[in-house]
């Protein structure tokens, strides 16, 4: 049986639950894999560089506070043994994580299958549903608030 050694998950600074995270922690821990935490930093476009004053402030703002709540994930995910890093990506999610699965060939992809700020009603948000056309390797959701027993 193939087992994963190499997994990408997608974490959301504002949302509470992290099941994501905690589904991708137990696979890691009875596979041996690495875990990569991966936040998007969203482009918001000329539009709001042109309207907002202090943009750069705040994106310097955005990212210096997704990453630090990264590294305390991760450190808590270090903390039981796992080998993880962490990284901020730029952009699209759906291109972002993409993009990093070619780039060190993740073999799994785990995220929430939608967003707490998803303006889709549906089960499966844009990212997701964009991951599961064209990400290259598998591509795991979990619905936030459910209960999962992976392993």
């Amino acid at each position: 049986m193939n087992t994963f050694k190499n997994i990408l998950v997608q974490v959301e600074s504002h949302d509470e639950s992290h099941r994501a995270l905690e589904t991708a922690t137990r696979l890691a821990m009875a596979n041996g894999a690495r875990l990569k935490l991966v936040d998007v930093i969203p482009d918001f476009g000329w539009p709001a560089r042109l309207v907002m004053s202090g943009y750069e402030r705040m994106i310097e703002s955005l990212t210096s506070a997704k990453g630090d709540h990264l590294k305390k994930l991760a450190k808590a995910a270090a903390d039981l043994g796992i080998d993880v890093s962490v990284k901020l990506l730029e952009g699209r999610s759906s291109v972002g994580i993409i993009r990093e699965v070619l780039r060190d060939g993740h073999d799994l992809v785990i995220r929430s299958s939608r967003g707490t700020k998803s303006r889709s009603a549906t089960f499966f948000g844009t990212t997701s549903k964009r991951l599961l056309r064209k990400c290259p390797c598998p591509v795991l959701l979990v619905k936030a608030g459910s209960v999962s027993d992976c392993r």
